[in-house]
């Protein structure tokens, strides 16, 4: 294998639900993959699930298992799900912004300087030592250094 190989993965970008719904249905298709062996598997005698009692009980349980385990699964998404979408959030409330000439006193800007600033693309801001807004210019191209 190559060293400096190109694997593109984005799935950590992805939200939580997307990649949770993804990981269900990828478990759930190899359970089925698998399951669609089982008459193959059973006629060349590799699973013989009639002659032996323990080995068809632990696959009952096994089965019980897997049929639980997916319907808590399933549960499990459904209500993730619900309370992702129909359950409000009390933390978030919407602000309503602050006036334009408020924001020009705060700066101590002028409010013509600050709506031309809001409307171009690029805007350079100049600050002094201490960190305080002194200018800005708005550009309606990069500007050439």
């Amino acid at each position: 294998m190559k060293a400096n190989t190109l694997i593109i993965d984005y799935r950590y970008e992805l939200p939580w639900q997307k990649r949770y719904a993804s990981n269900v249905c990828t478990a759930g298709l190899w359970l089925t993959w698998g399951l669609l062996w089982q008459p193959v598997l059973s006629s060349l005698g590799l699973l013989d699930l009639e002659r032996d009692a323990l080995i068809q009980q632990v696959a009952q349980l096994m089965l019980s298992i897997l049929q639980n385990g997916f319907s808590a699964l399933v549960a499990c998404g459904l209500s993730l799900w619900l309370w992702t979408n129909y359950i409000p959030a009390h933390s978030i409330q919407t602000m309503q912004p602050a006036p334009l000439n408020q924001f020009a006193e705060h700066f101590q800007l002028e409010p013509v300087m600050l709506t031309q600033s809001r409307q171009a693309k690029i805007v350079t801001v100049y600050h002094d030592l201490d960190g305080k807004i002194v200018d800005l210019q708005a550009h309606s191209q990069h500007p050439v250094s």
